[in-house]
């Protein structure tokens, strides 16, 4: 089963490969654009966010065709890496942020810790993404985008969508067919999951409902009870530990 599994892998590099780096799926012009006005919107502060007015609806491609994935993690505090590194969480290169040689590209293969493909929350791509180390075909994984400054508290607001890769499948992304890994479709375990070890290691969490019940369905793929978990950073998680 592992020969199997590492011959399955690898073809699901090779292919990834050129559909992500050599082909039109990424056009890095538009990257460019998009990545500019991410910058412009960061200077802008977005100081007028209302939190259950937001988006929870990420998708992997920018056409209506796509199947949604929930944002389900709220994060507030200046930047998420300072939760990500105390839960252990490695940070992933992304298709859309990061150009790779091929060296590179097989090099994170051989790392497990393979480079993470796009969703977009409001038509933009991921910030930041990481992983829990798993193998090239299960890990666990979390995207984050910066959303602004809520209007209540002034809190910088960054959100995420965490799910469980436990399969690959072929899809249609990008206008091309490829292989992709498929989500567990019981996302809020992996909601719950984090916001216990954040719980755990001293930062205040809580739930609230601003996501959709969903039920299970061909037109969606997770179900979820709609609730989003939000961690907040805490005077003393302000420094380099909680």
């Amino acid at each position: 089963m592992a020969d199997d599994d590492s011959v399955l892998a690898h073809h699901l590099a090779g292919a990834n490969y050129y559909h992500f780096f050599h082909s039109q799926a990424y056009d890095m012009a538009w990257i460019s654009s998009a990545q500019a006005r991410m910058a412009s919107t960061a200077e802008q502060d977005n100081s007028a966010l209302v939190l259950d007015a937001l988006n929870y609806q990420v998708f992997p491609g920018l056409a209506p065709v796509y199947q949604a994935q929930p944002i389900n993690i709220i994060y507030k505090g200046e930047h998420p890496d300072r939760l990500m590194k105390q839960l252990g969480w490695i940070e992933n290169k992304t298709f859309s942020n990061d150009q790779l040689t091929a060296r590179q590209y097989l090099g994170l293969i051989d790392d497990t810790t393979p480079p993470v493909s796009d969703l977009y929350w409001n038509l933009q791509p991921q910030w930041l993404a990481y992983q829990v180390r798993g193998d090239l075909l299960k890990r666990r994984h979390i995207r984050w985008w910066y959303a602004g400054q809520e209007a209540e508290t002034g809190n910088t607001i960054w959100l995420a969508a965490i799910s469980y890769d436990d399969n690959i499948k072929l899809a249609h992304y990008k206008g091309l067919i490829t292989l992709l890994h498929a989500i567990d479709p019981d996302t809020d375990v992996e909601r719950d999951t984090l916001m216990h070890n954040a719980q755990q290691q001293g930062w205040n969490t809580e739930y609230a409902p601003f996501g959709e019940i969903i039920a299970f369905s061909k037109s969606r793929h997770y179900f979820s009870d709609g609730r989003v978990a939000i961690i907040t950073e805490t005077n003393s998680c302000s420094a380099s530990a909680c």
